[in-house]
């Protein structure tokens, strides 16, 4: 019994050590990413990128990246009077890939639900497209801390 917790231990250090994946990845549409400056994320969405710039586009199909780097509609940093803002953090799940119209995204259609003629909900997505959630959390410090915020989702 031992025996077995040890190696089973000795082996989810190496796993962690080596950051191996439990399956390979298929191709990512390379055109939407760039390398980050933070070592740990590796990879984010590139600001600002448009469908037409992208030859193949894999299942990031109809993706429009805004000027923060998330697959969601504009934002003001500020919160306008009388909105109440949710941010949903997650992965790819979050940004919707395989869904191809931006509309059709849980986070877009949560803030449809929610409001009302007598609300004002703002449902931001922030993803990060990877596999660890661990990274995105210490990425998206920094821009959580520009905007207000009445509630957050984390969603991996």
């Amino acid at each position: 019994m031992v025996g077995s917790l040890v190696a089973l231990l000795i082996g989810e250090v190496v796993v962690r050590a080596f950051d191996l994946p439990p399956r390979p990845l298929p191709p990512l549409a390379a055109g939407y990413y760039e390398l980050s400056p933070n070592r740990l994320l590796k990879y984010r969405f590139r600001p600002g990128t448009t469908p037409e710039e992208i030859a193949e586009p894999g299942d990031h199909r109809g993706f429009q990246i805004n000027s923060a780097g998330f697959r969601d509609v504009e934002h003001s940093l500020a919160k306008p009077d009388g909105c109440f803002r949710i941010v949903v953090l997650g992965d790819s799940i979050t940004a919707g890939v395989g869904v191809e119209d931006l509309d059709a995204v849980f986070t877009r259609r949560l803030e449809r639900l929610l409001n009302d003629p007598f609300a004002n909900y703002v449902v931001q997505g922030i993803e990060q497209p990877a596999n660890r959630p661990l990274p995105a959390r210490h990425r998206r410090r920094r821009e959580l801390v520009c905007v207000s915020i009445c509630f957050v989702f984390v969603c991996y």
